[in-house]
């Protein structure tokens, strides 16, 4: 990963303040949009649990590329 403000928010140490962190991305398949998330919780020992879950979002119409300017 190249450096930037992404990298230094999921590499930084932020104690005890953060209870839960995500990332989430969104990308198109076979013409649907999907919504894909990891999700780390954090307890109060400092221990955590990742998480992640995949949903569509809705069918996207093919739109030919002469239709775009």
């Amino acid at each position: 990963m190249k450096d930037g403000p992404l990298k230094r928010a999921v590499e930084k140490n932020y104690g005890t303040e953060v209870l839960m962190q995500q990332f989430t991305t969104f990308k198109l398949r076979d013409g649907v949009l999907i919504r894909e998330t990891v999700t780390r919780r954090y307890d109060f020992f400092g221990d955590y649990k990742d998480d992640s879950s995949s949903e569509p979002i809705l069918q996207v119409q093919q739109i030919p590329r002469e239709h775009l300017h």
